[in-house]
């Protein structure tokens, strides 16, 4: 019985790490795009991101070397449009880094120095 109790899980596990990390995905980069970006945790966004590459590699790997059937295709073109939409938010990923980190002059409170009561460059 647990036999094949693992055997349902192994098969299973493929389509809950599709469904679960596109759901994540949505989410998240959902609200990147478009939720305020004050709140953005740079740490946060690249270890998401990081982590769902990873994971839809895997089961597009999966879904073309081990899965047969009629819905083989099908997870095959969702593991597709979802690697494209990471490659597509790829670029963001250094800008995020570089002006969500903890020690950006950028978005940080005025210094009791700052008279003006910004530390946005004069030039900006």
């Amino acid at each position: 019985y647990s036999t094949q109790l693992r055997k349902i899980k192994q098969d299973f596990q493929p389509y809950y790490d599709l469904w679960t990390s596109a759901e994540l995905w949505m989410t998240k980069s959902n609200d990147w795009y478009l939720g305020n970006w004050e709140k953005m945790i740079a740490s946060e966004v690249d270890t998401i991101h990081l982590e769902k590459t990873k994971v839809i590699f895997q089961t597009l790997k999966y879904f073309k070397d081990k899965c047969q059937g009629p819905n083989a295709a099908k997870m095959q073109q969702i593991c597709e449009q979802l690697k494209k939409s990471l490659e597509e938010f790829k670029p963001y990923l250094p800008v995020i880094q570089a002006l969500r980190h903890d020690g950006c002059l950028l978005y940080t409170s005025p210094s009791p120095r700052d008279q003006r009561g910004s530390r946005m460059p004069a030039s900006a």
